[in-house]
């Protein structure tokens, strides 16, 4: 099934993206584009993940590679696509509604969004979520 032409990043579990006509990217499992706009006010400085977004019906969707989390001087966080841990990837929800991010049952999704949101935050509330990672 899908495209003509598709990405696969292996690393994260095989996940496939098919090529459209205007030169965006569809996400097979989720099926949600790549969206244009990757700032979502929240986990901001993070220099790895992708989010999702489709129509206003649907939730945006963020894939986070699951590694070894450094923040940088500077407020640059990144993870460590080399040393992928199991699994490769949490899936997040943003739930604009309520201006938060949800992640997976698997609790282990949670904690390690805790600590992305520590990481990638400061003193002042991010714009998404109102919170301060302090």
């Amino acid at each position: 099934g899908g495209g003509a032409h598709w990405v696969l990043l292996p690393r994260l579990q095989g996940l496939r993206f098919d090529v459209t006509g205007a030169g965006g990217l569809v996400s097979r499992e989720f099926k949600l584009p790549v969206s244009k706009e990757q700032n979502f006010g929240t986990l901001t400085g993070l220099q790895q993940g992708l989010l999702l977004r489709g129509t206003k019906c649907e939730r945006p969707v963020f894939l986070c590679p699951h590694g070894k989390v450094t923040r940088h001087v500077g407020g640059m966080v990144t993870v460590d696509k080399e040393l992928l841990r199991e699994p490769p990837y949490f899936r997040y929800e943003l739930r604009e509604e309520l201006n938060d991010v949800v992640g997976t049952k698997v609790r282990q999704s949670w904690v390690y969004l805790a600590w992305l949101h520590a990481a990638t935050s400061g003193l002042l509330p991010d714009r998404f979520t109102g919170q301060v990672g302090t």
